[in-house]
Parts: C-alpha cells; structure tokens; sequence
C-alpha cells in the first residue's frame, strides 16, 4: 500500500483534523469569550461586524476591535478550509518535504492566522504519522512558517492568541505560529533579499561595517483571500513574480478564494486569469539557472463543506457563544440589519450554508545554465 494511503488511514483512524479543530474551537471560544468580557469593547467590535463582511478588503484592521470581529467570522471556516485543502495538496504530492532541511514557508497577508494553524496541524500530522510508521523523512521534517501582515490589529491578535492556544491550553502538541511578528510588513514593494549594514570590530579595535545581504527564499507562498480585485492584482504584479522569482526550484504558489463575481473588479474568475497571465509571462531565469513558471492544472481545485458537517457544527456551537455575549451587552443592535439576521441564523441547527472556494497553484522548475541549453518539463 502506498504510503499516501496509510497516511489517510492514520488521518482516519486517529481523526486527527476533527481533533485539532475541537481543540482549537474550544480556545478560541475561551480567548473570545475574554475579549468580549468588557462591555465597550463587546459593543466596538459587533459594531464592526458589517464592515469586515462588506468591505473587507477596503478597511485597515489597525483596531484590535476589527480584528476581533473579523476572526469572529473567518478564522473557524478559513482554518477547516486549508485543512481539506492541503490534504487535497498533499494526495497530489504538492507538499514540500526535505529530508535534509526545514521547509521555509510564506503565508501573505495572514489576518488571524487560520493558514497557519492548519499548516502546523499538516506537518505535525506528517511528524507524528512518520513517527508510527518510523519513516526517518516524515518523522525528523521540520519547517519554518513566516508571514506578510502590515495590520497592528491582526499581529497582536496573532501574537496572543498564538501564545493563549499554545501554552494556557495544555495542549501536548504545540502550534508551530509565529507569535513574534513576521519578517515582512507589507507585500507592497516586499523585498526578498534585504541589504543591511554588519558592524564589528577587527583585533586592533577598529570598528568595521560591511555590507551584507539577508537572502529570504520559500519552499511554499500562500495567498489566502488576499488577491480580491483584478485592479489589485495588475498593480501587485511585480511583486507576484518576485514570489516565483525568489521561489526554490519546485517551490509553489498557492493562491486561494472565492468563487463568483460581485462585479468587473471583483470577479473571481477575471483575477485568476489575471494573475495566471501575470505568473506565466515573468522572467524567472538569472546568470546561474534557466527557470520557468508552470501553472497547474488540477481538476479538483473548487472545494465546499456544509456548516451542519460536525465541523459546520462546531462553527455553529461557537457562534451560539458570541451571539450570547452580544445578546447580554445590548451589542446585537450594533449590528447592522442584514448581516445581524445572517448571523442569528447561523447558530440555528437547521442552518444549512456552504462554505466554498478555490485554488491555484503554480511550481517554478529551474536548471543550472551550465551544459543545458533549455529547461525540460515533465507533463502531469
């Protein structure tokens, strides 16, 4: 059998997604339930609810209030989605694994971090698998995550929840999350080679500065709801081909979001096209390799669960919570009509939504100039 087989077999017979989830469900149901103890804070952040459905690509999240609101809604749903997606990744043989090196990965534009828990829960998984199967390349792979996010509001939500979740939960196995802050701020104008000034001092005293270069290079580039307009795309197009130009050879992009259009702006499928345009005509080669972006093409990529899966059920256990703090503050009214009923919906058993969405991936294959005279590429 097949080691991807008996990895879905441990994955069933331990239900380890479903375990983590609960986990994870349960402390950020402590952690919010904190939050919203003080009744100012309870009624800000309902009040914000509105705007991080309709206009969230639009505000900044600098108010802890905004950020609060915006986990509220996303992070349960967002977390479950990447973990069904890097299985789907995973079955593909599209995870990076090296057995002689941490895998370096880059989550941009993170929020509350939902990518990032599930991609701790992915290689703990693969960890823990290798370790009751001793498979030395599971079992010893470690991986580095870091992360694109200019809101002060999403890195101090990062930061302690990260550090509520790991050590005031007892967990026995921690989440490898950032809670520092990540090496990037913006992914306007981000630079993956960074020029910096060394100061030291020789045997005579003498003070020396030299100029260094710290090189950043990933294995893995996620993009999770962050491209949102085909305007945004077209302006950020450098720096997308910076993501493959600066990737490893066989590193991936993965770019997931939504489906459907609300206008010509935001049309899900004009962005993709877009961005796959803007990937495939960038030039990736330098005077050491000849290298190429691939896009590829996977016939599974559009992916859904229903809310009143056990997973849709926790989501709904955890929105009873909320609503039921926002009830006793006299904070529901903060909400705005439409979304107000929308969410007093969602704690109702017979709630039956479809959380859906879809990704693209695209590999970078590059080759030492020296003795070839052009890059080959197997087909998938």
């Amino acid at each position: 059998m097949k080691k991807i087989e008996l990895y879905k077999e441990w994955l069933i017979s331990n239900d380890f997604h479903y375990q983590r989830f609960d986990t994870l469900v349960s402390v950020l149901t402590k952690y919010i339930q904190k939050k919203l103890d003080d009744e100012n804070f309870a009624n800000e952040v309902a009040s914000k609810f509105s705007d991080v459905i309709k206009s969230c690509d639009e505000i900044d999240y600098e108010e802890d209030s905004t950020a609060v609101a915006y986990a509220i809604i996303h992070f349960l749903p967002r977390y479950h989605r990447f973990q069904m997606t890097f299985d789907t990744l995973l079955e593909k043989n599209l995870i990076p694994i090296k057995n002689n090196r941490p895998i370096n990965i880059l989550d941009i534009g993170t929020g509350p971090g939902p990518t990032l828990f599930a991609l701790s829960d992915l290689y703990l998984s693969l960890k823990l698998f290798g370790q009751d199967n001793n498979i030395y390349k599971l079992k010893n792979q470690e991986y580095i995550p870091d992360y694109v996010e200019r809101s002060s509001g999403f890195r101090n939500w990062l930061h302690h929840f990260t550090e509520i979740a790991n050590w005031l939960s007892n967990v026995e196995h921690k989440w490898i999350v950032p809670y520092h802050h990540g090496n990037f701020h913006d992914f306007n104008n981000i630079k993956f080679d960074e020029n910096y000034l060394n100061h030291s001092s020789n045997y005579d005293g003498d003070q020396i500065i030299e100029s260094r270069t710290k090189k950043y290079r990933f294995d893995m580039v996620l993009l999770s709801n962050f491209l949102t307009q085909v305007s945004q795309v077209d302006d950020l197009s450098e720096e997308l081909q910076n993501c493959m130009r600066f990737m490893r050879d066989k590193g991936k992009l993965i770019v997931v979001g939504a489906n459907g259009s609300v206008n010509s702006n935001k049309d899900y499928a004009e962005i993709y096209e877009t961005l796959k345009n803007i990937i495939l005509n960038g030039k990736y080669s330098n005077h050491l390799f000849q290298s190429k972006a691939e896009y590829l093409e996977i016939l599974d990529n559009k992916q859904s669960f229903y809310c009143n899966d056990r997973y849709g059920t926790r989501i709904k256990d955890f929105n009873k919570i909320v609503l039921e703090i926002l009830i006793k503050h006299n904070a529901l009214e903060k909400i705005g009509d439409e979304f107000r009923s929308t969410f007093e919906k969602s704690t109702l058993d017979d709630y039956k939504y479809q959380y859906k969405w879809q990704f693209h991936i695209f590999e970078k294959h590059g080759v030492p100039k020296h003795g070839y005279s052009k890059v080959t590429y197997n087909p998938r």
